[in-house]
């Protein structure tokens, strides 16, 4: 009896980043589900989904685009409030949004303030 193996479409530049013996573990799908990642110490940066995050050793702080990401500084006043963790403490902390959330490399919790 055989076997029948099936190969996943990989783009070329998946095929690059297989190079190294860690990366040819992890083989990613072609599918568009933005997150917001951290990678030290370059600061949060949009992939393309959560298994592009993880090839990259990169830790998710939230699903979707950053907000944050290219900006200076964030909105203060903001009307939208989010619960993040600290990467560096584990303690929770309300931000302003989530754009503050990003700059202070905190995982969104949940949105709204923090208990």
């Amino acid at each position: 009896m055989h076997k029948r193996i099936h190969i996943a479409f990989v783009s070329a530049a998946a095929l690059t980043a297989l190079a190294s013996p860690a990366a040819a573990q992890i083989m990613c799908p072609q599918i568009y589900q933005p997150v917001c990642a951290l990678h030290r110490p370059a600061g949060p940066k949009t992939y393309a989904n959560s298994c592009e995050a993880d090839r990259a050793g990169a830790t998710t702080l939230h699903d979707g685009k950053c907000v944050g990401a290219g900006e200076t500084r964030c909105a203060q006043n903001d009307a939208f409030p989010v619960c993040g963790k600290s990467i560096s403490t584990g303690r929770t902390k309300t931000y302003d949004n989530l754009c503050w959330a990003e700059k202070n490399w905190a995982v969104l919790v949940h949105k709204g303030k923090c208990p």
